[in-house]
């Protein structure tokens, strides 16, 4: 069997594939499975026993609204009013377009943090996901993969940078991953194979810096991950406490100084020696970092200059702003070591604070420069 790709490529399936499938469809206990969704639906192409019905770009938001601009409900509804629980098991595939292009613009607009968004997304999917089962079908959901870091729609641009779209990815996902626990719904996502320990999405995976690369080794892993549903050890790391990752949400965000030893006093920022940036002389000098959205944080680290004048970062403050509203201050105790010889020091937040903005400044009368700044918020554990 051949499968044409959405480039147009022919590849052909491993018959191991379809074996796959037939065995899927044994332990649903179904003669066919209806792949429904946005266009990630077409992963499962060209498969026995499974019918693509991609229904267009629709949001997993709007799965629950009536009448909105893409008739999403209206769509997935007249399917299910033409199949039968008894022979079909639907598989969803939605979300993409909701990361790419609305879950951060949704973040700024309602001032909620981008995981929050991200959560609210994804909770009002599972609801559409309650409804078909209420209606006695078997169901199987497809996460989110990754977000296009070089795909360019006009009609759904990306906002945002990859990075925050792939944090918005784990965060959707890690909801979506424990309602399907919860609802004992079979689950697959290809989000730590193709997101990176950076969340930048591994272009070798995409066809286009958005869809997957449609080929037998793609479809092999999400159904062997279905698959694992059944196996009785499958729900173990759900009641594991499974470390968290941190991931700097700083990063190449644009900053502002309270004033520049070198003339410009905006930037960006990035890891840099000696420093990344220099104030003058002054008192309450300092850097303010838009982080572009709401997220929450866990902690900022401060990596000193790296070649003297170290004594220079004494006195410091921290300052977290939601927009213009400061919700947070720390004086940070001098460190000897810190302050003698460099290298960094780490401030813990207090949970649930999220801010927009950032700012580090020192209070006493000096000149600050510092090599690194990062401010850390925390990804669901990686499983």
């Amino acid at each position: 069997m051949l499968i044409t790709t959405e480039n147009g490529d022919q590849l052909r399936a491993d018959p191991n594939i379809n074996s796959l499938i037939k065995l899927l469809l044994a332990k649903l206990d179904k003669n066919m499975i209806l792949s429904i969704g946005d266009s990630h639906s077409r992963l499962f192409s060209n498969l026995d026993g499974v019918k693509v019905l991609h229904i267009g770009p629709v949001t997993a938001f709007n799965l629950v609204k009536e009448n909105s601009s893409t008739k999403g409900r209206e769509k997935l509804l007249e399917i299910l009013d033409v199949n039968s629980p008894s022979d079909v098991a639907i598989l969803l595939s939605f979300g993409e377009i909701d990361i790419r292009a609305h879950v951060i613009k949704a973040a700024i607009k309602s001032r909620i943090s981008v995981r929050e968004s991200a959560v609210r997304t994804a909770s009002k999917y599972s609801t559409a996901i309650s409804e078909i089962l209420s209606r006695g079908f078997s169901v199987l959901v497809q996460g989110v993969h990754a977000s296009g870091s070089t795909y360019d729609n006009q009609s759904f641009p990306a906002v945002g940078r990859v990075e925050d779209r792939n944090y918005a990815v784990k965060q959707f996902n890690q909801y979506l991953r424990s309602f399907c626990i919860s609802q004992s719904i079979p689950y697959s996502s290809l989000d730590s194979l193709v997101v990176d320990g950076n969340l930048k999405t591994k272009n070798e995976y995409m066809c286009d810096g958005c869809h997957l690369n449609l080929n037998p080794e793609i479809q092999a892993i999400l159904i062997y991950q279905f698959l694992s549903f059944w196996d009785s050890s499958q729900n173990t790391y759900a009641h594991l406490e499974i470390p968290h990752e941190v991931f700097d949400v700083s990063r190449h965000k644009p900053f502002v100084l309270t004033s520049s030893y070198h003339g410009a006093i905006t930037g960006i920022v990035s890891r840099r020696d000696p420093y990344f940036f220099h104030t003058n002389l002054g008192f309450n000098q300092g850097i303010l970092i838009d982080l572009q959205a709401k997220f929450v944080i866990d902690s900022i680290c401060i990596l000193n200059r790296v070649d003297c004048c170290w004594d220079r970062a004494k006195s410091l403050c921290v300052v977290l702003y939601d927009m213009n509203d400061e919700i947070y201050r720390a004086d940070i105790d001098d460190n000897t070591v810190f302050l003698s010889s460099g290298g960094s020091i780490q401030i813990k937040i207090p949970d649930n604070l999220m801010p927009s903005r950032v700012a580090v400044f020192s209070k006493a009368n000096t000149y600050l420069h510092l090599a690194e700044i990062n401010v850390y918020s925390l990804l669901p554990p990686f499983e």
